[in-house]
């Protein structure tokens, strides 16, 4: 079965995919760049203040994109990298 999806859609945040018929937003993140909490995560040791303060805003501009995604009424899916990795894995 096919699921229809827009890439790169005029949403807050802007999406990776939005599914318009289940009006569901997907975004794929790294664990890096939007502080996940699991093994792939790690504060670089050198810079620390300005990595501190870009990831805390990049963690803090995704909560508020999918607040106003969810008062849309639209769903948001978070795809992390590292389940990705697992799903590869999985795939073998």
């Amino acid at each position: 079965r096919k699921i229809r999806y827009i890439k790169q859609c005029k949403l807050p945040g802007k999406p990776d995919f939005f599914i318009k018929k289940l009006n569901r937003a997907v975004f794929v993140n790294g664990c890096f760049w939007h502080m996940h909490k699991c093994y792939k995560f790690k504060m670089p040791k050198s810079n620390v203040l300005f990595w501190k303060n870009k990831l805390k805003t990049n963690k803090e501009r995704d909560i508020k994109n999918c607040k106003k995604l969810r008062n849309k009424g639209i769903k948001v899916l978070n795809v992390w990298e590292c389940n990705l990795e697992r799903i590869k894995l999985y795939a073998r």
